[in-house]
């Protein structure tokens, strides 16, 4: 009888690549020596040929070993293999890798780590999560960690997730996600308000408070300014006065849609004339509908509308004025744009790359003219 001084041996026996005279075969030449078990065939492969490229056993890949030898025993006995009955008395001949099955969250560097053993069961719902997460989410290599972003979301998610998933997290963790859930809990808001002689804006920073006294003031007299300003400065309008304002949906998200399939694209003129978002910039790509382009133009005057794009036609004027309302452009020519955009009307769902860096930095207001509505980032 054959007895092996080691467990990766009578591993190697058992997948085939190694023989009774104790000598290494070539693994993709060989056969397992007994009859595996459906679901042992895949485990016994993966540890010979761990062992061969000398990759030590963690602390439960080495249970499992044992295990494997042991449920084998007989079969093993029958080739002249003797397996001992005590087979924790047979050692290994490689030291067990320690693998660190530490499961915390914690701050570091002004990220919030989330560490655990690789287990896809974790990592399936945190990048799920990272989909929409308000703030990044990525996996650091060097680190071996998953980072979050410092934000509400991320720290109010990680701290639900770890709690339900038992991993041990920082008391710097738990008393940042219950001064969040403090904060949560009052009502705090930063909106425009109508006073007796006036507007305020409630839980104003200084710097916005300044930027609108720049920008006509909170009087009476400057009110559609204050309502068309709120999604480029990121406050809200109180339903009292979004109840009377004209074209109320344009005024909440920088982004808005408005349906093609009406054939009004009046709408979007009448908000245009209402704020005094002039010039509007119509950005025409290869796609653009020609009826999309009559409509719109039918509600300037020629004098009015100006043409960047693709080469000079009769009649089409190409200098901007003082009196300019409506302005054409193509990709080529938004690339190069410098002027003011307060108003832009797209006609495709989509925009990518530097046409869509362009709209979000510098655009005032960005109207979608298309078939389908989509759904718009309110972080626009």
């Amino acid at each position: 009888m054959v007895k092996f001084p080691y467990i990766e041996e009578y591993i190697q026996f058992i997948a085939g690549t190694r023989s009774l005279t104790n000598q290494v075969t070539a693994v993709w030449l060989t056969e397992p020596a007994v009859s595996l078990a459906r679901y042992d065939k895949s485990v016994v492969s993966s540890f010979a040929e761990q062992i061969s490229v000398n990759n030590p056993f963690t602390d439960k890949q080495a249970e499992l070993a044992r295990r494997i030898v042991g449920n084998y025993r007989r079969q093993l006995h029958r080739l002249g293999v003797e397996v001992p009955e005590d087979i924790t008395s047979v050692p290994f001949n490689m030291p067990l890798r320690v693998v660190d099955r530490t499961k915390r969250i914690y701050i570091k560097e002004g990220k919030l780590c989330m560490q655990f053993p690789y287990s896809t069961d974790l990592i399936s719902p945190i990048k799920e999560f990272s989909n929409d997460s308000e703030g990044t989410v990525a996996w650091h290599h060097d680190s071996k960690v998953w980072q979050f972003a410092l934000t509400e979301s991320c720290v109010n998610w990680a701290c639900a997730f770890g709690t339900a998933t038992s991993f041990d997290i920082s008391p710097d963790v738990v008393s940042m996600a219950a001064d969040i859930v403090d904060c949560e809990n009052q009502s705090y808001c930063i909106e425009l308000v109508k006073t007796d002689d006036g507007f305020t804006i409630t839980n104003a920073p200084t710097a916005m408070v300044n930027y609108v006294e720049e920008h006509g003031g909170f009087g009476l007299d400057n009110e559609l300014v204050l309502l068309d300003m709120a999604a480029e400065l990121g406050y809200t309008i109180s339903h009292k006065l979004l109840a009377t304002a004209k074209h109320a949906d344009m005024l909440k998200l920088k982004c808005t849609h408005v349906s093609s399939e009406t054939n009004n694209i009046s709408v979007i003129v009448d908000y245009a004339r209402t704020y005094n978002k002039f010039p509007i910039v119509s950005l025409n790509s290869t796609s653009t509908g020609a009826n999309y382009l009559n409509n719109l133009n039918s509600e300037f005057q020629d004098s009015e509308i100006v043409y960047l794009t693709g080469p000079v036609r009769k009649n089409q004027n190409r200098t901007i004025t003082e009196n300019t309302k409506l302005i054409h452009v193509d990709m080529k020519s938004m690339k190069a744009w410098q002027g003011a955009m307060p108003l832009v009307i797209t006609y495709t769902s989509m925009t990518f790359g530097a046409i869509k860096s362009i709209l979000l930095r510098d655009a005032g207001k960005i109207c979608y003219y298309t078939a389908y509505d989509i759904k718009y980032n309110e972080r626009s």
